[in-house]
């Protein structure tokens, strides 16, 4: 599981720390997790961390130990879906420190409206 968290964050190219913002978890557990010295984390932390990575808790425990797979997969059909303008501009983005926060202010926003 630390393996699969640790591989779906650097996909997303989340630091620990943008993670716990986006899941709730605090980023010691986080880095304790991804460390192995947390071997058993408590369920619903483990869920709000595959939540944010854009797993659902079915796909990381029915998924093989591989639910980083979905999310490659569904980013590669997301970004092969965009005009080559777009892409661009998502590139630059993501290459820009301030733009990942942009994104994850963003991903706040939804996030939070999808919960309330």
């Amino acid at each position: 599981m630390a393996s699969e968290i640790i591989r779906l964050r650097r996909l997303l190219g989340l630091s620990p720390e943008e993670l716990s913002e986006l899941s709730g978890a605090s980023s010691s557990t986080i880095k304790k997790i991804e460390s192995g010295e947390i071997k058993d984390p408590r369920f619903e932390t483990v869920c709000k961390i595959f939540e944010a990575l854009g797993v659902s808790i079915k796909e990381a425990v029915l998924g093989e130990g591989r639910p980083a797979a979905f999310a490659e997969e569904r980013l590669h059909h997301l970004y092969g879906t965009m005009h080559r303008e777009s892409r661009e501009l998502l590139e630059e983005v993501l290459a820009d420190r301030a733009g990942r926060s942009y994104l994850l202010e963003q991903a706040r926003f939804w996030l939070g409206r999808k919960k309330g």
